[in-house]
């Protein structure tokens, strides 16, 4: 059985011009990708940072009003963590009993960053944190008896 003849002038890869081609459809795609996958990674750190207060008031009025410790309970949002507290203050807590969460960077809260949680009835004074960022703004209120509405 005889095997066929290669020709002198078969091709063995690929041509500078395909090469280019090949590099400028990646370039468009990549360029047309960038701005939506970031304006979606900016939409999911904003909802999440959003979720995280929320989740941690509700945490922190969940341990007060179940007596935990037979304390109230509190948030202190400072600039750069959140922090669930035992105690009537944010000065005066029981810091071996502080929770840290950290927050993430670009995103601004504004009104009360300190929230304090009564035991037993959850009540507090009432509030509202304004969280924005990327061109989004969230407004999260507590009413006096403790109630968070988003």
């Amino acid at each position: 059985m005889k095997l066929p003849k290669k020709s002198v002038n078969s091709r063995r890869g690929l041509s500078l011009i395909e090469i280019i081609l090949a590099m400028a459809l990646i370039a468009i795609i990549f360029a047309i990708g960038l701005p939506v996958s970031l304006n979606f990674y900016r939409s999911y750190s904003f909802q999440a940072e959003v979720n995280t207060v929320i989740s941690l008031l509700e945490q922190a009025r969940s341990l007060a009003m179940t007596n935990h410790n037979e304390s109230a309970w509190g948030l202190y949002i400072d600039s750069d963590r959140f922090t669930v507290f035992r105690g009537l203050d944010y000065a005066g807590r029981y810091a071996p009993a502080d929770r840290f969460f950290d927050r993430a960077g670009g995103i601004a809260i504004a009104g009360n960053n300190e929230m304090i949680f009564n035991q037993l009835s959850g009540r507090t004074n009432a509030a509202n944190i304004i969280i924005s960022g990327s061109g989004r703004t969230a407004n999260i209120n507590i009413n006096s008896e403790g109630a968070i509405n988003y």
